[in-house]
This record gives C-alpha cells, sequence and structure tokens, in this order.
C-alpha cells in the first residue's frame, strides 16, 4: 500500500487511463474483431476470402502483446 501511496496522483490517474486503454485494445482485438468478422460474413456483407485478409492485416494476436505491454507497464510504474 505504501507503494501506491508515493505514486502522485495524477501519474497514477494517467498510468491507470494508459492501462485500461492498452486492456480494451487487448480485448478489441483478441475478441471483438473476430466476432465482427465473423458475424460480416454470416449475413453475407463480406465474404470468407474476405475476411480472411482482414484478420492478416491486423492479426488478432496482437492483443497478446497489447496486454503485456499493459502488465509491463503497470510493474514499472510500481516499482519506480
Amino acid at each position: 500500500m505504501t507503494i501506491i501511496l508515493s505514486i502522485p496522483r495524477g501519474q497514477l490517474i494517467g498510468s491507470s487511463i494508459e492501462n485500461a486503454l492498452l486492456i480494451l485494445g487487448g480485448i478489441y482485438a483478441l475478441w471483438v474483431w473476430p466476432q465482427l468478422l465473423r458475424r460480416k460474413v454470416e449475413f453475407g456483407k463480406i465474404s470468407k476470402a474476405e475476411a480472411q485478409t482482414k484478420l492478416k492485416r491486423f492479426n488478432p494476436k496482437w492483443g497478446y502483446v497489447f496486454f503485456a505491454i499493459a502488465i509491463i507497464h503497470v510493474i514499472m510504474d510500481l516499482t519506480v
């Protein structure tokens, strides 16, 4: 608890917002983006080939990278 109290309030709030955005980006990349593409394919708005090319352009596995960056960022903030 003393670690959190030693961090200035503005820095803690800013860091929390940044981490929340990274986590939301990870959630979007891992779960939301593929679901949106799957629904578009099911409704016939795009073909399976188009969905595959979109998934190749922005791979959902980048979500894991966003999560890792957020975790590393939290650890760095708490050790400073």
